[in-house]
């Protein structure tokens, strides 16, 4: 025989398992694929400067030696 705690954890975990469709997991793919795009720009923008500034750098160590 069930106790009677698991008898009413069985009721509300079944009410909560009988919800209607909804269109989140829709919208939260939306964000998430947006998320990521977002930070994959940021990604790249930063290893762009990066070598962008290693190549001025590189460009005026240079400079210096020249007569």
């Amino acid at each position: 025989m069930l106790s009677e705690r698991i008898v009413v954890a069985i009721d509300q975990y079944a009410a909560l398992s009988a919800a209607d469709d909804t269109r989140m997991p829709v919208a939260m793919r939306f964000c998430v694929t947006s998320i990521f795009l977002f930070v994959a720009v940021r990604v790249w923008r930063a290893v762009i400067a990066d070598e962008l500034v290693s190549r001025l750098d590189m460009d005026l160590s240079l400079s210096e030696w020249r007569f």
